[in-house]
């Protein structure tokens, strides 16, 4: 199958996780790629693997994702689909975020959002386009401890249903809201110990693959979901369906966070 033939696709965070293995789906479905990622060594070696064009890019500097976006263009001749995939997290009770640490978790996963939209749309409205947004299963149900980055997130969920609101027929946004994804990012709450509880409280029985979440950005690229625009996909194998599991890992994993920086401080 070749489901992205002839499509133009940028991918922020692609340098691992989630990102590189949407990355490497829609290479496999004949996409050409632009990968968009701040850390520098894992993105050249995975676009020379995937023989993909990439750009070093803080996605939260507008400016920088302007310049990225126009490079894309004068490389592969259009933005056909973009997913919006950058992201960071942490743990704490809300009050024991800094002023400077929630303002980082709005750049890093809602303000990122902002300017690749924005810089994409005018492209996407002469021509067509798709946009994907990964939001997280926190912005449907908020977890403990991750008020902000779920704050963040609930804010990417509205800008995909008002995209899709404002830019049909010519460009379709959805999103996809992970649960716990084996991934950098989730590396820290997978000890044994820790996810135990969850996993029992999760009908999957299990934690979710990245390559699970990339069929389902395929799904939403392509042309499967023709008729779909403005939406949010959970992916978390029934975990928002109770409410007590997810809450009890969190906790304890906010105990042990600030634990460690009380001692190191």
């Amino acid at each position: 199958m070749s489901l992205l033939k002839n499509k133009n696709v940028v991918i922020t965070g692609a340098a691992a996780g989630i990102g590189l293995s949407i990355a490497e789906c829609f290479k496999a479905q004949g996409a050409e790629l632009y990968l968009l990622d701040i850390n520098a060594t894992a993105l050249e070696e995975n676009a020379q693997r995937l023989q993909s064009h990439y750009r070093v890019t803080d996605v939260t500097d507008a400016v920088a994702v302007d310049a990225a976006i126009n490079d894309a263009v004068k490389q592969l001749g259009s933005v056909d689909v973009l997913v919006n995939n950058a992201g960071t997290g942490a743990v704490s009770q809300l009050h024991n975020y800094s002023l400077d640490q929630f303002d980082q978790l709005m750049k890093d996963n809602l303000y990122s959002v902002f300017y690749c939209a924005k810089a994409c749309i005018p492209l996407m409205q002469e021509n067509g386009g798709v946009i994907v947004n990964i939001a997280s299963e926190t912005a449907e149900r908020p977890t403990y401890g991750e008020a902000p980055y779920s704050a963040a997130k609930a804010g990417v969920v509205a800008l995909t249903k008002s995209m899709g609101l404002e830019y049909g027929p010519a460009i379709r946004c959805n999103a996809i809201s992970p649960g716990v994804i084996e991934s950098p990012l989730t590396a820290g709450i997978l000890d044994p110990s820790i996810i135990a509880p969850m996993i029992q409280q999760t009908p999957a029985g299990r934690v979710g693959s990245a390559d699970e979440v990339a069929q389902t950005a395929l799904f939403l690229a392509s042309d499967m979901s023709s008729y779909m625009t403005g939406q949010n996909l959970i992916v978390d194998g029934g975990l928002a369906l109770p409410q007590s599991g997810i809450n009890d890992v969190t906790k304890m994993l906010v105990s042990a966070v600030e634990a460690q920086s009380q001692s190191q401080s």
